[in-house]
């Protein structure tokens, strides 16, 4: 029991840094859109600014929005410690077995599909929070409504913008790669059995440091969407 309660911890905790962040970036966005051109010289400290409006008023958002991600986490993580289970003391492998074990997988999937479909509803949430200073079920409310009365340009938005990201993040990560590989060949050559390793493990960690900051555009544009609609 302590086991679960602890693993519960961790999804809610991790789950409210991120909302936390998301709010904190929405509120960043939204001042910067709706702040007239001749004052966003005035934005230097728009952050810390953000960073207390959140603190003030919108942890009990942050907080909700991310209990319902942890709960369905959870949920998910039980089923596939299920699932290990019956694998583990499977023996004969007869039809109730093979039928019990594909009605986990579809529960384990059905809960994954919520999970997604939970974490964009609160991502935009968590948008008309930091526009509109709503509480977590208006704002999911107003989100959804939005997102239905503008499907096309959040679809459009979305298909566009995740192509366009997912090609910056390659080719940060190989630019990286080969601006390594480069160095290792020129001037480490005799110090390594292979350049090879290095440049791979160089790879991954570029493309994981891109995506954070490609996330971050892409939220940024979602928030300027839901501004650009409203205003």
């Amino acid at each position: 029991y302590a086991s679960w309660y602890f693993l519960f911890d961790f999804f809610w905790t991790t789950q409210f840094l991120a909302a936390f962040g998301e709010i904190t970036l929405a509120c960043v966005f939204a001042t910067w859109y709706f702040t007239y051109d001749e004052r966003k010289g005035e934005l230097a400290r728009v952050v810390p600014r953000s960073i207390k409006c959140v603190v003030r008023h919108h942890l009990g958002t942050a907080a909700f929005g991310s209990f319902v991600i942890a709960v369905v986490q959870l949920a998910r993580a039980a089923v596939m410690y299920v699932q290990k289970r019956m694998n583990a003391l499977a023996r004969r492998g007869g039809w109730v077995e093979k039928a019990t074990k594909a009605v986990l997988c579809c529960i384990a999937c059905c809960l994954w599909c919520v999970e997604k479909c939970l974490k964009f509803i609160n991502r935009n949430a968590y948008i008309q929070t930091g526009v509109f200073g709503h509480g977590f079920c208006r704002a999911g409310k107003e989100a959804f409504h939005l997102i239905l009365r503008n499907l096309a340009r959040i679809g459009a938005l979305h298909v566009i913008g995740s192509f366009i990201f997912i090609i910056g993040k390659v080719f940060i990560a190989l630019c990286s790669t080969l601006v390594c590989y480069y160095y290792l060949t020129q001037y480490r050559v005799d110090d390594l059995t292979s350049c090879v390793y290095p440049s791979l493990l160089c790879f991954c960690l570029s493309y994981y440091t891109a995506r954070i900051f490609v996330g971050i555009v892409d939220f940024g544009a979602d928030t300027i969407l839901q501004c650009f609609i409203a205003d």
